[in-house]
């Protein structure tokens, strides 16, 4: 065998061996991937945990898992946005986040009700996702599934507030109605068919849609108690395959987009979550 041929052998070895080391790395980072949604399973010890709890605070009174930190993530939202729904400016947040009695934590566990409320649990996991080094993770089947499984750690007794001491120091800019506009990859609208199509049950400015956004009611990506639908996976993987920027999620004021946008991640796709969502783009566009 010529040189020749014995170089080209060993060019085609060569890619053979890299194409299978990139399907063994890919498969190896699908199995080892850090979780969005955990289960008791496959969760640390509780008590490795930060626990953060977003249900309404009369819920959180009356019931709520013992050492959790009751978190109103309407408070972190800025007042003088459209609707409140534009997130407050980072040492705001900073400082909400600290009365709250939130702190620097490597583990947090948001604690909510998930699609059977406006996806609290979400926004907040939006929120620390993007701001902070702490690993942040929600609970599979939200605080109804972790309450069955962990019934010794409830308890009826509110500890004294603390102020937290949470450093918010990662850069990130939220969306804004001109990123929107700018944008040419997929924009999702995890809002129902109903408001897809032009109905406003939230009293935005009016009815509609962003020109270019496919309509993925949230409602389909949990099933009837609250876990994640993972047959609807491939529909919205084949809807996003290929595309160059990452996609764009919005609902009508960013709770139930953001709860998306962890779905999104737990399936290994990384999204952008518009706070401002249908309140902002109604007003702005027609302004």
């Amino acid at each position: 065998m010529g040189n020749k041929s014995l170089g080209s052998m060993n060019t085609i070895l060569i890619g053979v061996s890299l194409h299978l080391f990139i399907v063994f790395f890919i498969s190896i980072t699908a199995i080892y991937a850090e979780p969005t949604f955990i289960s008791k399973s496959s969760m640390h010890p509780l008590a490795q945990y930060q626990i953060l709890d977003v249900r309404k605070k009369v819920s959180f009174e009356r019931q709520r898992v013992g050492n959790s930190i009751h978190v109103d993530v309407n408070h972190l939202n800025d007042n003088k946005s459209i609707k409140s729904s534009l997130l407050s400016t980072k040492l705001v947040l900073q400082k909400q986040l600290r009365s709250f009695g939130v702190n620097n934590s490597k583990k947090t566990l948001i604690l909510g009700r998930g699609i059977y409320s406006w996806g609290e649990d979400g926004r907040l996991f939006w929120i620390l996702s993007n701001y902070t080094k702490s690993q942040v993770y929600l609970y599979h089947g939200s605080y109804d599934q972790f309450i069955i499984d962990f019934p010794n750690s409830i308890t009826t007794k509110v500890d004294s507030l603390i102020a937290g001491n949470i450093q918010l120091n990662k850069v990130w800019y939220p969306l804004s109605y001109k990123h929107i506009e700018a944008h040419s990859g997929i924009i999702l609208d995890v809002r129902s068919s109903a408001e897809y199509l032009g109905a406003t049950p939230f009293s935005s400015k009016r009815g509609g849609r962003i020109p270019s956004a496919v309509s993925f009611p949230w409602s389909d990506f949990f099933g009837p108690k609250g876990f994640i639908n993972r047959k609807h996976k491939t529909k919205v993987v084949k809807v996003l395959q290929g595309k160059g920027q990452m996609p764009i999620v919005y609902c009508t004021a960013g709770y139930r987009s953001a709860l998306i946008y962890a779905v999104l991640k737990e399936w290994g796709i990384d999204s952008l979550n518009y706070d401002g969502s249908w309140y902002e783009y109604s007003a702005k566009r027609f302004e």
